[in-house]
């Protein structure tokens, strides 16, 4: 099974709500930078989820990483 694949499945049991997935959204396209983006820091709900959704978007940005280095031709 794809790598991608299982993170989609991940990302889709965790049932996110609207504030939870823009959360999630800014700390992929911003890789957790709060500097460029100080609107991420606002949504303190859950701890756990919030772990969650940092480390997923942490594995996505190092399998992008990865997937970049591959020769394209």
């Amino acid at each position: 099974m794809s790598v991608m694949c299982v993170m989609k499945e991940k990302i889709s049991h965790m049932n996110l709500t609207e504030t939870e997935e823009l959360y999630f959204y800014k700390q992929c396209l911003y890789a957790g930078d709060m500097e460029k983006n100080p609107g991420v820091a606002e949504w303190d709900s859950d701890e756990i989820k919030k772990a969650q959704l940092e480390g997923i978007s942490r594995r996505l940005q190092g399998l992008c990483l990865n997937l970049s280095r591959l020769p394209t031709s």
